[in-house]
Parts: structure tokens; C-alpha cells; sequence
């Protein structure tokens, strides 16, 4: 139980972090140390890269044939744009597979 919901949010995006970090560390990270330092590939690195990224990508929504696939994107600059006063909007190019501000 929690106090405040925002608790209940953040215990519940841990549970999850750690569970995509797991089976990671299993299969992976573990077994080749060589390759993934256990101090550059722990559970605290990844859940700042996670966090990361996370907070700069959106959702949109992309063709997929005849319906739309609802995928998280990250592009570049584009989070820069919703910061102030400044109006803008971006749409996605299903032809060219680009955004457009």
C-alpha cells in the first residue's frame, strides 16, 4: 500500500524495468562480461538508459498495410519542439517514412 498514487506509479515502473532487465543479464550481459562490464551493464545504468530514452520518445501511430500500429519513436530534435510558447505539431510521412514539424 502506498501513500500517494505517484508511489504506486513508480514501484510499478521498477517492477517493470527490472523485468526487461533480467532476462537480459540471464542470457546476455552475464554470460560475457568480457563485452558487458557488470559496472557499465547493471541494473541502475540500465534503468537510467531506459529512463532516458523513455522520457524523449512518443508515441505515433504507423502504417502497417491496411491499419495503424501504435510504436514508440525517438526523433532527434523533435522533443525540443514542445517546450514554451511555441506552437508545433509533427505528423509522419507513411511515403517517405519521415517526420514532418
Amino acid at each position: 500500500t502506498h501513500r500517494y498514487p505517484a508511489q504506486g506509479m513508480v514501484a510499478g515502473w521498477k517492477k517493470h524495468i527490472k523485468g526487461l532487465y533480467a532476462p537480459l543479464n540471464q542470457r546476455l550481459f552475464s554470460k560475457r562480461r568480457d563485452m558487458f562490464p557488470k559496472k557499465t551493464f547493471s541494473l541502475k545504468q540500465f534503468t537510467w538508459g531506459f529512463a532516458t530514452v523513455f522520457s524523449r520518445a512518443f508515441d505515433i501511430d504507423v502504417p502497417r498495410g491496411a491499419s495503424l500500429r501504435r510504436e514508440r519513436v525517438m526523433a532527434p530534435l523533435a522533443d525540443l519542439f514542445n517546450h514554451g510558447n511555441v506552437s508545433s505539431s509533427y505528423t509522419f510521412a507513411a511515403d517517405s517514412a519521415q517526420f514532418q514539424l
